[in-house]
């Protein structure tokens, strides 16, 4: 091929241009084609190969850095995600623990409240009895004063018949 080529001429030999419309950036700098004139169609496929070559390397070099990059994100994600999820399952514990004391303590004051409305309602019956009774204390102490006074009676009255007999 290339001795084909060596002999023809190029009829139209336009220098490369500087810029091209929607060309990806791969290069470093900006892109400035070949750097010398082409003097036939060999040396215009080595300019391609060499700037195909080029671009490749580039391409090649962002590809391998892109990987890495991909890698290093997946495995903090990955790293991110289970210790979300530890700590999500730690909370998820500790909300049952304090559901348990929660019941627990409903629990207790439930019975709390029974006892002590258990209490208030006996102490209002001795109460009643005790304090607001129907008798005033005069009335309690004539009675108990009539009391002794019938069992002093009743005592003599026994210590008469066991006299008899």
């Amino acid at each position: 091929m290339k001795s084909f080529y060596e002999g023809a001429v190029l009829l139209h030999i336009s220098a490369p241009s500087t810029e091209v419309a929607g060309a990806p950036e791969v290069a470093e700098g900006p892109y400035q084609g070949a750097q010398e004139k082409p003097k036939g169609v060999i040396s215009m496929l080595e300019v391609l190969l060499t700037e195909f070559q080029t671009a490749e390397a580039t391409v090649g070099a962002q590809e391998e850095k892109a990987a890495a990059d991909f890698d290093k994100n997946t495995g903090e994600l990955n790293d991110d995600s289970t210790a979300k999820s530890d700590e999500t399952d730690e909370r998820t514990g500790e909300v049952a623990a304090l559901q348990g004391q929660l019941t627990s303590f409903e629990d207790d004051q439930k019975t709390t409240k029974e006892a002590y409305e258990f209490t208030v309602s006996e102490l209002e019956k001795l109460r009643a009895m005790c304090v607001n009774g129907d008798e005033s204390y005069e009335t309690k102490k004539a009675k108990r004063l009539e009391q002794i006074a019938s069992l002093k009676e009743t005592l003599k009255m026994l210590e008469d018949m066991d006299k008899k007999f």
